[in-house]
């Protein structure tokens, strides 16, 4: 698998990042470090503690790295979790729970992949 190919699997927009990063070896090097990103996990804590607004914080931090990465699904997600939160209706984000983990797993297990496919 290559980064192309990988970027289709996680529903991103390759071409949008190659321009802003340029080389393939930056776009690598943030898509390994989205592995190690705690703002998922944050967020899952938060939601079932039912601390709303440091959810928001995690999952608006979430937004904003799968944005500069161009993961654009992940991203759509997020952003409307993050519209939620900021309307305060907590339920509504709940609503988008099983979208957000199944999006959030097709966008690591297709890094995940690539990394292991290229030796990584």
């Amino acid at each position: 698998m290559d980064l192309q190919e990988c970027y289709q699997r996680l529903g991103g927009d390759y071409e949008n990042i190659l321009k802003r990063f340029r080389r393939e070896k930056m776009i690598e090097k943030f898509c390994f470090k989205f592995l190690d990103d705690p703002s998922y996990a944050t967020y899952l804590d938060k939601m079932k503690e039912q601390e709303y607004e440091e959810a928001l914080r995690a999952i608006h931090s979430l937004k904003g790295v799968c944005s500069n990465l161009a993961f654009n699904q992940l991203y759509e997600i997020s952003d409307a979790i993050v519209t939620a939160l900021r309307a305060d209706d907590p339920a509504a984000a709940l609503e988008k729970s099983g979208e957000l983990e199944d999006c959030y797993y097709q966008t690591t297990q297709a890094v995940l992949e690539y990394k292991a496919a290229n030796g990584k």
